[in-house]
């Protein structure tokens, strides 16, 4: 799946800053970069604010498998102590 988020989502990566807008989007190793036209800058930003949100929600649900798997060695661990005991 990380692959083909990046196939989908990945030319919303990037920044549109200075006088001549570009988006520069990183694939496969490679750094690819367009030039946003004015009229299409107001849509790669909010392009690129979805992909920021998106990774945010990507992040959250990450830390949460990551606690409950650490909640979970915790448990074996205190099972282990009490069948030993």
């Amino acid at each position: 799946m990380p692959g083909e988020a990046a196939r989908l989502w990945g030319w919303l990566r990037g920044s549109a800053e200075g006088t001549r807008k570009f988006l520069t989007v990183k694939l496969d190793g490679r750094t690819h970069a367009l030039h946003v036209r004015p009229e299409d800058e107001a849509k790669v930003r909010a392009a690129i604010g979805a992909y920021a949100r998106l990774w945010n929600i990507i992040n959250e649900l990450t830390e949460c498998e990551l606690s409950d798997l650490k909640r979970e060695a915790r448990e074996r661990r205190r099972a282990r102590r009490r069948r030993a005991s």
